[in-house]
């Protein structure tokens, strides 16, 4: 347990972040013990005279512990006071360890030597008096008939309200009745209209009114979210950690792009980034492209000029346009940051042209945020980079008033609004997979005392009578069930005018409810709100299926049905850019391309490209290194070359050839006295130094150049003066003197000068250079 503890520890440290489990223990762990106290917990002893905890019934064990620790010592009559508040019927955070049992057994035993007299508070400051009734008049049908702490039941407490009775107040009970056939798309949709609907009768009986949208779980969102934006998207709303990014078709779009450039088998986000709107390419020049090989990789298909010519005009010019960005992104992998290289791609196949609000532009940039935390946190893994998003949600509406609101209902927790609007209780909650070991502690006549149990199979599938696992994971069943019901008395209590309550309830061939499925809300609502649902058939209630409304015995659903045909013909319309965005044309030579496939180089110009990127990278992480790089070392290379040149399409003579190149290059460096002075220690020093403009500038010839991001290969300050330095891997040969190096060298003076400008604002001089790696030759441009 120690060790596994200290490991922990050491995750913690190296990511730089705790969990507040983490933080409770090291409280505990900072106050001591009775027979050990700290220094801290004797300081703390003589100091804290009064303590106030709030929201009590939330607590979890740790917690109660910590308190423990605090009032170790206290004695009554020492003028020290312990003051807890909490509802029991408000516990809802059991996902957070919290055990509304512990406010149970405290309330009748105390902590530790401290006793507690009981005030119980009856009055409701929140909710007018027709809500109130209802909520007193239903609940007890839901809540258990006695509390049980080792359960975590909790019986209804009555209580009164303390507010007048306003007009329109009350609850009312919206059933959504739909076929047992409907599909579930189809319920969703018939409850968010009918939703849409009742916000617009709130609103137009009075326009300030509050209003509040509360579910148990993001997701059940989703539908009215849609609904609301294609038939009101003037109304402004605030959704707080609703709509996940993942769920936005610009980020979907991001993590194709990402996923793509990491690896070029990936077929399925190969052809999503085709069919993107920055390519749009149409489903028959994608058939045409890749239909009939399904071994050749996306890109190879994509130089292959004989497919590409199977094209429409129109496909061969968008897939030339984005095999030019894509070729030039690919070539310069590992020479900047991840974020900075996926975004540069990004905006070069015109992604911002693909934007349609500034919402977008928000979640695109809390996308590209998240990927430079988790690659400098060393955390990205393209494999679970869809899960590493989940916890990104789109930027609340900036045109929100507060009228409406979006929310959870722990979220809501506190707060209150003129109307709570309760969708959604048809539906049930994820299950989780079991847990492979389960435990929790006990009271017993000794103390709390922990059972652990492992999950065993054999177990579960013997006679021999339930398991230690089973009775631990049937007591947990039971308290979230228990708490289940705690949620959504919450809910109820945070209107103060108006709870509107939409239940969807499917009906059978003879024209009966079917009742609600087990452990959603709407079964545990049902002994307060079925005689609603049965009135509803009753008195003829339309029925909504297919966002229309019908009787109930037309409203069925039939398999061949013109609606069904239709879906099943269904192609999303093409959403793409009139035509592919052309990136501006660079001041710099341009990026040499990547070999034309993938299974070999077909031209010595791709190898010798693939040679300068390597070569760059091993000069990065010389200047990296703290440790003094040695020709021996670099000798002792080429077996990791060889693999990562084998990993970029190389074949086995051509990787045995660049790497022999790239070691005889930095050989070269190394010992020259001009190689050692560039890669030796300066000031501001940096290497593959990535710098952007956000703003035009103008050229030497008076054209204007677009905001861009440059690679300066060697940076530092030398005596006051800034030195920028490009990296070359020419050969001019044996007989090249400084003075044909010095014609080479003048072909970059404008790539150089185009560097030199991000540095200006910097007011030093500014000393300009190329470095021939199998030269060892530094040369300035005067």
């Amino acid at each position: 347990m120690r060790l596994a503890a200290a490991e922990l520890w050491l995750v913690f440290r190296e990511r730089g972040e705790v969990d507040f489990v983490e933080l409770s223990s090291r409280a505990i762990g900072a106050l001591g013990n009775d027979l050990d106290p700290s220094e801290l917990g004797l300081r703390l002893d003589y100091g804290i005279r009064h303590l106030l905890v709030d929201e009590f019934q939330d607590t979890s064990p740790m917690q109660i512990e910590l308190l423990s620790r605090m009032t170790a010592g206290w004695e009554p009559g020492d003028g020290r006071t312990l003051f807890v508040v909490g509802d029991p019927m408000q516990s809802i955070y059991r996902f957070r360890k919290a055990d509304v049992g512990l406010f149970l057994r405290i309330r009748e035993c105390g902590i530790g030597n401290v006793r507690l007299t009981r005030l119980r508070l009856s009055r409701n400051n929140r909710s007018c008096r027709e809500v109130v009734v209802w909520i007193n008049q239903s609940f007890p049908l839901i809540f258990p008939g006695a509390d049980d702490p080792l359960r975590g039941e909790i019986a209804y407490r009555d209580f009164v309200a303390t507010r007048d009775s306003l007009a329109d107040a009350g609850v009312t009970v919206h059933p959504v009745l739909v076929a047992k056939s409907a599909a579930a798309f189809e319920a969703a949709r018939a409850e968010a209209e009918a939703i849409v609907e009742t916000i617009a009768a709130e609103w137009t009986a009075d326009p300030g009114r509050k209003i509040a949208v509360l579910v148990s779980a993001r997701n059940h969102l989703a539908e009215l979210v849609r609904t609301m934006r294609r038939c009101h998207p003037e109304w402004p709303y605030s959704a707080v950690e609703i709509e996940a990014l993942l769920d936005r078709q610009p980020v979907q779009d991001l993590i194709s792009l990402t996923r793509a450039l990491h690896h070029r088998a990936d077929r399925l986000h190969w052809l999503a980034i085709l069919r993107a709107p920055w390519c749009g390419l149409v489903l028959a020049d994608l058939h045409a492209l890749a239909s009939d090989d399904h071994r050749s990789t996306l890109w190879t298909l994509m130089n292959d000029a004989t497919r590409v010519a199977r094209l429409s005009a129109d496909g061969q010019h968008r897939l030339l346009a984005i095999k030019t960005v894509l070729s030039e992104a690919l070539a310069g992998q590992g020479r900047q940051t991840r974020r900075r290289w996926i975004e540069d791609t990004w905006k070069k196949i015109g992604g911002p042209g693909c934007l349609s609000s500034t919402s977008d532009l928000s979640d695109v940039e809390a996308y590209f945020s998240r990927l430079d935390q988790l690659d400098a946190n060393g955390q990205f893994s393209i494999d679970s980079l869809e899960t590493d998003m989940e916890k990104l949600f789109a930027a609340p509406d900036s045109r929100a008033d507060g009228r409406l609101e979006l929310m959870t209902i722990h979220k809501a927790k506190g707060l209150e609004f003129d109307t709570v609007i309760l969708p959604g209780l048809d539906r049930r909650s994820r299950a989780n997979d079991p847990p492979l070991l389960a435990w929790d502690s006990f009271p017993m006549d000794d103390g709390e005392q922990l059972l652990v149990a492992p999950l065993n199979r054999r177990a579960a599938a013997s006679t021999d009578g339930p398991s230690a696992y089973d009775y631990l994971q049937q007591m947990e069943a039971e308290r979230k069930g228990n708490e289940a019901a705690r949620v959504l008395y919450v809910a109820a209590t945070r209107t103060v005018r108006r709870l509107h309550i939409f239940g969807v309830c499917k009906i059978d061939q003879e024209g009966q409810l079917v009742a609600p499925q087990k452990a959603t809300g709407l079964a545990r609502l049902w002994p307060a709100v079925q005689e609603e649902f049965e009135r509803a058939i009753e008195d003829g209630w339309l029925i909504k299926t297919s966002a229309t409304e019908q009787p109930w015995d037309d409203a069925f659903i039939d398999e061949d049905d013109e609606t069904t045909a239709e879906m099943a013909e269904f192609v999303p319309a093409l959403v793409r850019l009139k035509t592919p965005y052309i990136p501006p044309r660079q001041w710099e030579a341009p990026l040499l391309a990547l070999p034309v496939a993938e299974t070999g180089f077909s031209s010595d110009q791709t190898l010798a490209a693939t040679i300068g990127i390597l070569a760059h990278a091993c000069m990065e992480q010389i200047v990296a290194d703290s440790a003094a790089w040695t020709v021996s070392r670099i000798e002792g290379m080429g077996p990791s070359l060889n693999r990562w040149l084998a990993s970029r399409g190389c074949n086995a003579a051509d990787a045995i050839t660049a790497a022999r190149r790239v070691m005889e290059m930095l050989t070269v460096t190394l010992t020259s006295q001009d190689g050692q002075w560039v890669l030796a220690r300066h000031e501001d020093d940096a290497a593959e130094l990535a710098l952007s403009t956000t703003a035009l500038w103008e050229a030497d010839d008076g054209s204007m150049g677009a905001p861009q991001t440059r690679v300066v290969d060697r940076s530092f300050i030398d005596g006051g003066e800034r030195w920028i330095i490009d990296y070359k891997t020419a050969d001019l040969g044996t007989d090249a003197d400084i003075y044909s190096l010095r014609e080479h060298a003048e072909r970059y003076r404008l790539q150089l000068e185009q560097y030199a400008r991000l540095f200006q604002s910097e007011a030093r001089p500014i000393r300009k250079a190329i470095f021939y790696l199998a030269h060892g030759k530094l040369v300035e441009l005067e």
